[in-house]
């Protein structure tokens, strides 16, 4: 027997969903306590204890400021992007309490340890990868790996139609399937070859800040914009009231997706009015969101070189896909119609349950009935940043390209710049561009500790790998001797080794906000927040600071989804993305004189019209008396 329960996690940016392989090898669905499949993904933060999902959601009508929602957009970043009774809380932390209640519920269940496998989106980046990781590690869970979203949707695909078992895919005929996923967050498209035993990413993109929250935010938009026009008040003036408008907005969706109109209730002070919303209203708002989902999927298509004909399945994935929109443009899109028997709201959990079975397996070495073998492929391509030395330009040097299957890796050489160097600094990037300013900066590789003495151009190699589950991990030697060098990260804002077991400690205390503030106190105190600086390959830097490591972090931006006025970057993000570029600087340039002159104008004005006398080229401006000039006086003759 088993000593531990293979359970698959979605932790959904909206909504989060729970299954397990039940004692006949197949995959089935978890409801929580109160009998739900589908768990809100909210935390409410009391001061002495946590309230999770469907009582959190009730809670965050009256205190919006200490509820946490919409998590998952803001993993990668330096905080979750809004304050919690005013101090901004790690993203990680906030994700780490759903996955604890999450794994409490299962196991409250009794029986063996649960064993889990996490679905993740294939849109991210290292630094949210890395961050769902540590928010596991924070929970206390037995992660057994990971597997991407439209990975999970294809096998669970492939277990309906008899695929991952040797007694039913005996002669079964290959697919190639399109997984369309569509969450409350995010976009996943990819396409999937699924063969008796094996599952195969043909290609793969998507977009992590396009999902249903997006058509939600833009109806809203649209609803507060008619009130505005009824009343002359904007029903977006404070942080309850939009969380109203947007509830009320996500309401109005579902409603549309079965019926053709939906009325709204929007309030602000002693006004209210109930707004009707059609099918099409939503539609002709949202236009431009359906149109970046079907750019994707053409882009996947012609990475993977086929033709809509080559496919053989539609699946839809994800609570966003049921609008009728959707459907209906990967209809004409594509000219195929969806799975029908695929559940778009399970078919996450239950494939990462199916692939933690296979895996579980594998640790207690023994016979799985999950017989199947999974490929994927890197979502992004990695370079590292190099300057020009003719532009003086930071390029991206791409060293494993997107696309390429993985396992995989590739080696380079990079050498010292000067004698006696004791460190090197490589920057890592994410991204399609060849200006790095357009990439994500993951992190810095600091390799240190180089043996002394070395001259100038010694050669040094650096590894880098892709394991099975996306994860990067980057190993340097000495090219010559073949000795192994210590290589560390500097990643910014990502939480160390320290941290995580710091807020795992007090998420086992079972605490509530006042420990949490506490905790948070205490690590402002011993590491402030600082800002590490991009250093060129070969440079010599501080052998201080660094963390141990063998995944990649990431650039950092916290973005506000609750203000419908103004949706934009914290200002900080900006400040850090904005680059001195040689047009930068003379579009300031050309504003600061251009403020200048005007400043001086403005001022000989007033002073002009204070002392007429000191109007020297006579200048006829209103509010300022005309002097005559000497050779205009009038002379007594024609007075």
């Amino acid at each position: 027997m088993s000593k531990a329960r293979a359970v698959g996690i979605d932790l959904g940016t909206t909504c989060s969903a729970i299954s397990y392989v039940d004692e006949m090898g197949r995959s089935a669905m978890f409801r929580d306590p109160q009998g739900q499949l589908l768990i809100p993904s909210m935390v409410f933060f009391e001061d002495d204890e946590l309230v999770f999902g469907a009582a959190a959601k009730q809670a965050a009508s009256t205190q919006p400021n200490r509820t946490a929602e919409y998590v998952k957009r803001d993993l990668g970043q330096t905080a979750y992007s809004r304050a919690i009774d005013g101090e901004l809380l790690p993203a990680e932390l906030v994700e780490a309490c759903l996955l604890k209640k999450l794994r409490d519920d299962v196991s409250a269940e009794g029986g063996p340890k649960p064993a889990i496998v996490l679905s993740v989106p294939a849109c991210f980046d290292q630094a949210q990868r890395k961050a769902l990781l540590d928010a596991a590690r924070i929970a206390g869970l037995d992660v057994l790996g990971t597997i991407t979203d439209t990975l999970a949707a294809a096998l669970t695909f492939a277990e309906q139609q008899g695929y991952i078992s040797r007694a039913t895919a005996g002669g079964k005929p290959s697919s190639r399937v399109l997984v369309f996923d569509l969450g409350g967050g995010m976009l996943d498209v990819a396409i999937v070859e699924v063969k008796p035993g094996r599952l195969r990413t043909l290609a793969a993109r998507g977009d992590a800040r396009l999902g249903g929250r997006d058509w939600d935010l833009r109806l809203a938009d649209t609803l507060a914009g008619e009130f505005k026009k009824r009343f002359g008040q904007d029903p977006r003036h404070d942080m309850a009231s939009v969380r109203r408008l947007v509830q009320a907005a996500e309401e109005a969706k579902q409603t549309l997706s079965t019926r053709q109109q939906a009325r709204v209730r929007v309030e602000r002070s002693t006004n209210s009015a109930d707004v009707a919303v059609t099918r099409q209203m939503l539609e002709q708002a949202t236009s431009d969101l359906l149109k970046r989902a079907k750019r994707i999927a053409e882009q996947v298509l012609a990475q993977a070189a086929l033709d809509w004909r080559d496919l053989s399945h539609l699946l839809l994935v994800g609570g966003a896909t049921r609008m009728p929109m959707v459907g209906k443009m990967l209809v004409t899109l594509t000219g195929m119609k969806a799975v029908p028997n695929l559940h778009p709201d399970e078919a996450l959990a239950r494939g990462a349950a199916l692939y933690a079975e296979r895996l579980l397996a594998a640790r207690e070495n023994r016979a799985s009935s999950v017989q199947v073998e999974i490929t994927d492929l890197t979502s992004r391509s990695l370079g590292v940043e190099w300057t020009d030395p003719d532009s003086e330009r930071a390029e991206n040097v791409v060293i494993i390209p997107c696309g390429t299957e993985i396992p995989c890796g590739t080696a380079s050489r990079i050498t010292t710049q000067v004698d006696d160097q004791s460190s090197i600094v490589i920057q890592l990037l994410e991204g399609e561009s060849r200006s790095a300013e357009e990439c994500s900066r993951i992190g810095q590789i600091v390799i240190r500790d180089l043996p002394g003495g070395l001259p100038k151009n010694w050669p040094i190699e650096v590894h880098y790998q892709f394991n099975p589950e996306g994860r990067l991990q980057v190993q340097a030697r000495m090219q010559k001797s073949g000795e192994p060098l210590t290589v560390r990260w500097q990643r910014e804002g990502a939480l160390n080794e320290d941290q995580v077991a710091a807020w795992k400690k007090v998420l086992g205390g079972q605490q509530g906000l006042k420990a949490i503030h506490a905790q948070l106190a205490q690590q402002q105190e011993k590491q402030p927040v600082t800002s590490p600086v991009a250093v060129p390959v070969g440079q010599i830097v501080n052998d201080s600071g660094g963390e141990p490591g063998v995944e990649a972090g990431s650039q950092h931006q916290a973005i506000s989804e609750t203000e419908l006025l103004a949706r934009q970057n914290a200002t900080a993000s900006i400040l850090r993305k904005r680059k001195n570029s040689p047009r930068n600087l003379a579009i300031i340039l050309a504003g600061y004189l251009f403020s200048s002159l005007l400043g001086l104008a403005i001022g000989y004005y007033i002073l002009i019209r204070l002392r007429p006398e000191f109007n020297y080229w006579h200048l006829r401006l209103p509010g300022l008396a005309r002097e005559a000039p000497p050779n205009e006086a009038l002379s007594p003759g024609r007075r």
